[in-house]
């Protein structure tokens, strides 16, 4: 079960996965070695703000658009502790994110999103370590 920080954990952590899976081979097999490639986590300022510090030319901007309980998979309350105390019910979420590629043509673009969902497949389930690694808390037990 995770604290109240992880649905910032899961964003960070897809930002961390991108990042961390862009090596200089990668880069450069994708014929994007000239570019500074850089994935992060969005606001909707972000996208507002036509001269934002934060403006990728190339890459990946992840930005959460909704957060939904999953009716599936609900728990019942939580159940007694010894001490009489209650404990928290798991709250489960679906979370739908919004990558948006980013490049100077529509080629890179292409070669990213591609080179982004072969990634992503790669991890179907993020593991507690990576969430944690990139919120930089221990979120996830």
């Amino acid at each position: 079960m995770a604290s109240v920080h992880g649905v910032a954990a899961v964003c960070e952590a897809i930002a961390h996965i991108l990042t961390t899976s862009m090596t200089e081979g990668e880069q450069t097999s994708l014929g994007l070695s000239d570019l500074e490639v850089s994935f992060s986590v969005y606001q909707p300022d972000d996208f507002a703000m036509n001269q934002s510090d934060r403006a990728i030319t190339s890459g990946a901007s992840v930005f959460l658009y909704r957060a939904l309980p999953n009716l599936s998979h609900r728990t019942p309350s939580g159940r007694l502790l010894p001490n009489g105390s209650q404990q928290f019910t798991q709250l489960p979420l679906d979370l739908h994110l919004l990558l948006t590629i980013w490049g100077s043509d529509a080629s890179t673009q292409n070669m990213l999103v591609g080179w982004v969902m072969r990634t992503l497949e790669d991890y179907p389930i993020i593991p507690a370590t990576v969430l944690n690694l990139a919120a930089n808390l221990p979120v996830f037990a």
